[in-house]
C-alpha cells in the first residue's frame, strides 16, 4: 500500500492511509484510535477533482489564468491559501483618517468625478461622507464602476490615505458595496493571495469563497477523532474555512498549525513508505579492490579524506543486495562531482549502466565534460541529453542506450521521458535533488529495476532536518575542500545594499577575478 505513496496526491494518500488504518485494525484493534464517519472516499475524490472551470464566475478566460499559477482542479483551489490576511475589522471615521496609512472606512457616496489627463489613463473619484467629513476615493481605469457605484449607495473602500492640498483621498485597492450579495472585502479578517493582475482579489476571493462553501465538505479527513483531540486539532473541512476565511487569526493560526500537523505527518509517513522499498532486492555490484585502484588512476589529482570516505560508504552500499539510498550533502566546490564518477564508474565495471540528472542544461553539460574527461579513456561511453539535443543525435543516443553501447547517460528532465529506455540501469544520480519533485526522481528510478538511488545537493541542510526531509536516505558529508581552495563563505545581504555589492564584484573584476549572477 505504501509503496508509491510518495508519488501520490493528497486525496490519493488520504485513501492510502485508510486502508492502512484498516489492515491494522484487522491485527490489534485495541491499539486503533476511533475514526469519525465520513463520506465515501470514491465520491469525495471524484468532487475534488472537478476542473475550476466548471465553478460559477470562472469562464474559459479565467480557467487560463487558474492554470497559470498551478490551479486546475477543485482541490487545488482549496490548498491556494492566502499568502497574507488584511485585519479590516476596525473601521475609521473619516476625520480619523491618517495620511500614509493603509485604512478601512465606510462612508456614503455623495458624487463621483471622473477625469482622462492623457490618453489611456482615466481617474474615476467618488466622493464618500460620514457623519464627520468626506474623502475623496480614488480609482485609475475602471470607468466602469459608474454604473455599479450609484450615489446614495453605503460602501467600504480599503487604500492607502493621501493628503492633497486641502482635500484627503484614499487610492483604492479593495471596495465592498454594503448590503450587497457578495460581502468578503470589509469588516472583517480579507484573505490576501498571490496571484496574476488579470485575476483581481476580488475576482479569486469570490471563488474561493463558493469552493470551500461547496466542497469543503468532501476533502478527506485522514486525522483519527482520538489524534485530533489529543492535540486539540479542529476538523480539516473547518481549517480549510478557517484559512481562506477566519474569524479571528486566532482561528487562522489553529487552522495552519491544523493544516500543517498533517502535511508533517504525511511527510514522515511518505519517509517510512520509501525506507520500506529499500527491503526489496537490489542490484548487487561487483566487489573488487581493482575498482577503486583503477577509479584513483585515472584521477589527475588525489582524493581528500572526505571523498575517499564517502566513495567507501556509496561503493559499500552498491556492493549490497539492498538498493542503495544515499544523499551526499557537500559545499560547491567539495568534490561531489568526482564521487558521483566513482559511483557511475563501478556501475559500469559491473556490467550495468549509470543515469545523471541535473536540473539545468548547463549543469547537465558541465557534468557531461567532467564524466567524459574521466571515464571516455577508460572506454566508457558517455552520452548527453537535453531539450536542445537534435532529433538526429537523440535518435541515435536512444538506440545506444537500449543496446547497451551506453555506459552513462547525463541529461535534465528530458530522461524522464517515456522513450528514454536503458538496457540495464542500475545507478540514478540526481543532482540538486531538492530542485526535482518526488515524481521527477521516482521517474528516473523507475527506469531500472530497484537501481540504486545517489542524490547530491550543496544547500547546507542542518543534520536534523535533513533526516527529517530525508530520512529514507542516508547521510554522507563531504566536510573537506580540496588543496588550494578556500572556504566557501555565504552571506545574506538586503536589498538597501545592493549598490555596495555590485561595487564589491566591480573591484573583483577590476582585480582580474571573475563574478556570475543567478536569476530566477
Amino acid at each position: 500500500l505504501a509503496r508509491r505513496y510518495q508519488e501520490e496526491t493528497l486525496a490519493e494518500r488520504a485513501g492510502t492511509l485508510k486502508k492502512m488504518t484498516l489492515l491494522l485494525e484487522r491485527i490489534n484493534p485495541q491499539y486503533l484510535p476511533r475514526l469519525s464517519p465520513e463520506k465515501p472516499i470514491v465520491a469525495q475524490t471524484s468532487a475534488l477533482v472537478t476542473p475550476v472551470r466548471y465553478l460559477k464566475n470562472v469562464g474559459p478566460k479565467r480557467d487560463a489564468l487558474f492554470h497559470k499559477i498551478g490551479v486546475k482542479t477543485v482541490e487545488d483551489l482549496l490548498e491556494f491559501y492566502p499568502w497574507r490576511y488584511e485585519d479590516r475589522r476596525m473601521l475609521k471615521k473619516i476625520n480619523r483618517l491618517l495620511p500614509g496609512q493603509v485604512e478601512t472606512v465606510q462612508g456614503r457616496i455623495a458624487q463621483w468625478e471622473e477625469f482622462k489627463p492623457r490618453p489611456r489613463l482615466s481617474i474615476l473619484k467618488i466622493r464618500l461622507t460620514d457623519e464627520t467629513g468626506a474623502v475623496w476615493a480614488v480609482w485609475f481605469n475602471q470607468q466602469y464602476l459608474k454604473k455599479q457605484l450609484k450615489p446614495g449607495s453605503e460602501i467600504l473602500v480599503h487604500g492607502k490615505v493621501e493628503r492633497k492640498f486641502s482635500e484627503t483621498e484614499i487610492m483604492v485597492q479593495d471596495y465592498e458595496v454594503l448590503g450587497g450579495e457578495d460581502a468578503l472585502a470589509g469588516s472583517r479578517i480579507v484573505p490576501v493571495y498571490r496571484t496574476t493582475g488579470n485575476l483581481p482579489q476580488k475576482a479569486i476571493r469570490k471563488i474561493i469563497f463558493t469552493a470551500v462553501e461547496k466542497y469543503a465538505a468532501y476533502v478527506t479527513e485522514c486525522l483519527p477523532l482520538s489524534l485530533r483531540e489529543k492535540y486539540g486539532l479542529m476538523e480539516k473541512k473547518h481549517a480549510l474555512q478557517a484559512m481562506h476565511f477566519p474569524n479571528s487569526p486566532e482561528e487562522q493560526r489553529a487552522a495552519r498549525n491544523r493544516l500543517a500537523f498533517e502535511e508533517l505527518l504525511l511527510l514522515q509517513l511518505g519517509i517510512l513508505a520509501g525506507a520500506s522499498g529499500t527491503e526489496e532486492k537490489g542490484i548487487k555490484h561487483i566487489k573488487d579492490e581493482s575498482v577503486w585502484n583503477k577509479f584513483k588512476e585515472i584521477l589527475p589529482f588525489p582524493l581528500t579524506a572526505a571523498q575517499e570516505r564517502v566513495i567507501g560508504e556509496i561503493y559499500r552500499d552498491m556492493e549490497s543486495d539492498r538498493p542503495m539510498a544515499r544523499l551526499v550533502q557537500g559545499d560547491v566546490g567539495s568534490g561531489k562531482t568526482v564521487v558521483a564518477a566513482a559511483a557511475l564508474y563501478k556501475a559500469v565495471l559491473s556490467g550495468f549502466q549509470g543515469a545523471m540528472m541535473a536540473p539545468t542544461e548547463i549543469l547537465a553539460e558541465q557534468h557531461f565534460q567532467s564524466l567524459s574527461s574521466l571515464l571516455g579513456n577508460q572506454g566508457v561511453k558517455v552520452d548527453l541529453l537535453t531539450g536542445r539535443t537534435s532529433t538526429k543525435e537523440r535518435g541515435r543516443i536512444l538506440a545506444d542506450l537500449r543496446d547497451g553501447k551506453t555506459g552513462v547517460l547525463v541529461g535534465t528532465h528530458a530522461l524522464i521521458q517515456d522513450q528514454i529506455l536503458f538496457q540495464k540501469l542500475s545507478l540514478a544520480v540526481t543532482d540538486e535533488q531538492h530542485r526535482f519533485g518526488v515524481r521527477q526522481r521516482a521517474a528516473l528510478q523507475s527506469k531500472g529495476l530497484s537501481p540504486d538511488v545517489l542524490v547530491m545537493t550543496a544547500t547546507p541542510i542542518p543534520r536534523t532536518l535533513a533526516l527529517t526531509l530525508y530520512g529514507d536516505l542516508n547521510l554522507s558529508l563531504i566536510d573537506e575542500m580540496p588543496p588550494g581552495r578556500k572556504e566557501v563563505k555565504t552571506y545574506a545581504v538586503k536589498y538597501n545594499l545592493e549598490k555596495r555589492v555590485f561595487a564589491f564584484i566591480e573591484k573583483e573584476l577590476c582585480q582580474g577575478r571573475q563574478a556570475y549572477v543567478v536569476c530566477p
